[in-house]
């Protein structure tokens, strides 16, 4: 399967040509220089030379809102269609950044064959405009002017309110029943780039009235696309991570190293915006640890597996809210996390503001965890629940997500008893389901029994119905101190 790569890029030369490297087979890429642009001419000859680097173009001065960027996206599909055979394409711009391994990009859209990855919202919305149609009933003029800044776009805002004092109101586009609007960028398939450039070419007039509205790019793909395909290829997520916070001087947020945590936990293929005042040790980051293989971070020592990376971990968002809902419900104010590989659950609890520690027997922990921590925050540490397990403190609450599978049953008697000195409250469990049989669940049951902690099935169930639609399905188990009674609190 082949793969058109769109990029829309007006800044940042060296950027540039790093996102480029990353398409290092299976991709044709495309790339659109804004007029405006300061990268060199010498620059743009370097980028041709790219090997992944099928053309690269100058030929609209691209300003942002204005009619100028639809035009643009729709040069590259026609330009792309025309040059390459590729399956699918991907309109990224050069603020954007991969943010997983190549291989794993390529395969889920071979896994996912024949789906179109785009967002929509019907409009008028009320996160559009205030539920309005002002984007389409007054005009704006953005292309009119070279420079977006302060003065630009108080005139522009001040011509808005003109028109409405004067009472003018341009029609609605009625070309299509239902509007649509959403993110820009998406990853489409070959079919659906025909059906956008087929239906521009016989009825041009749709297009033509959205000269003028304000970003028109945000609607009228995926206003096509919503309308004219199947409605079982769609699916209402563009795989992009953005930050819509006000963060790092933008908003959306100009991403940074603090940031590193959301994208580890995010499902997107790309993530923006990159600003080179802010992202350098980002880029390092996922260049490091987004970029590779979990093989590629794995050895062993001495008989003893090491993983310094992130990606052959859980980021499961599902459980971990969950626990915090729990820490707020049942006042837990301390938690362990036995087996917390990198820190995640670890950071995620701490910027819940609770008290969390974490523990594990890979060296990396520390390391790996200080990346997802704030500076200064104590880092994880190492720890083997089979040997002399000593805690600075009893914790409320302690979680053990896989590492009892990784286990022995042997070894089940003394790690348990180490959970269970560990906690004056609960112990929270997680075994992949194809792991756990009857027998070992009883077997666990016990020796957990024999240390004065008891199941709760009823939350036990909760705990897995509410994680049902996590990615590595566990059963999980809820244990409480005999001495701890949960019908005290209400949930």
């Amino acid at each position: 399967m082949k793969h058109a790569i769109l990029i829309m890029a007006h800044k940042n030369y060296s950027f540039l040509h790093h996102l480029i490297e990353y398409f290092e087979r299976d991709c044709y890429v495309f790339v659109h220089i804004d007029k405006k642009s300061d990268i060199t001419k010498e620059e743009i000859a370097c980028l041709r030379e790219m090997p992944q680097v099928t053309e690269v173009y100058q030929k609209y001065s691209v300003h942002w809102g204005g009619f100028s960027i639809l035009k643009c996206e729709l040069f590259l599909l026609k330009t792309a269609m025309k040059n390459c055979d590729s399956d699918y394409f991907h309109l990224i711009s050069g603020q954007d950044y991969p943010i997983r391994p190549l291989n794993r990009f390529l395969e889920f859209f071979i896994d996912n064959k024949g789906k179109n990855f785009f967002q929509y919202i019907h409009l008028p919305n009320f996160k559009w405009e205030k539920n309005t149609y002002d984007r389409f009933s007054y005009f704006y003029l953005y292309d009119c002017f070279q420079k977006k800044n302060d003065k630009t776009i108080r005139m522009i805002s001040r011509f808005i309110d003109f028109q409405k004092r004067m009472g003018f109101k341009r029609s609605i586009p009625n070309h299509f029943s239902h509007l649509f609007g959403g993110s820009q960028w998406f990853s489409i398939t070959r079919d659906a780039v025909k059906i956008i450039l087929e239906y521009t070419r016989k009825k041009p007039a749709f297009l033509r009235r959205l000269k003028y509205t304000f970003a028109p790019e945000e609607c009228y793909i995926s206003t096509v696309l919503k309308n004219l395909l199947p409605h079982e290829t769609i699916v209402p997520n563009n795989l992009r991570y953005i930050r819509w916070k006000y963060e790092n001087g933008n908003s959306p947020a100009n991403l940074g190293k603090d940031h590193f945590l959301y994208l580890l936990e995010s499902d997107a293929f790309f993530a923006r915006k990159f600003e080179s005042s802010f992202c350098e040790q980002l880029v390092e980051l996922i260049d490091k640890y987004l970029h590779v293989e979990e093989n590629e971070c794995e050895r062993t020592v001495d008989e003893k597996k090491e993983y310094n990376g992130f990606l052959g971990y859980d980021c499961n968002r599902p459980f971990i809210f969950e626990i915090q809902r729990w820490c707020y419900d049942y006042s837990i104010k301390t938690v362990l996390d036995i087996g917390c590989g990198a820190g995640y659950n670890v950071a995620k609890l701490r910027h819940a503001n609770i008290s969390a520690s974490g523990v594990d027997t890979n060296r990396f922990t520390p390391l790996l965890s200080s990346l997802l921590l704030p500076v200064g925050d104590l880092p994880c540490s190492i720890a083997d629940i089979t040997k002399d397990f000593q805690v600075k403190e009893i914790y409320e609450m302690v979680i053990c997500v896989n590492t009892i599978s990784y286990l022995s049953v042997n070894q089940w008697d003394i790690a348990i008893e180490n959970i269970s000195k560990a906690t004056k409250k609960i112990a929270i469990i997680g075994f992949p389901i194809y792991e756990i049989t009857s027998g070992k669940e009883q077997i666990m049951i016990s020796l957990f029994l024999k240390n004065k902690m008891v199941l709760e099935v009823l939350l036990s169930n909760s705990l897995r119905t509410l994680t049902r639609n996590e990615k590595n399905k566990k059963n999980y188990y809820v244990f409480r101190k005999e001495n701890f009674n949960f019908d005290l609190i209400q949930v």
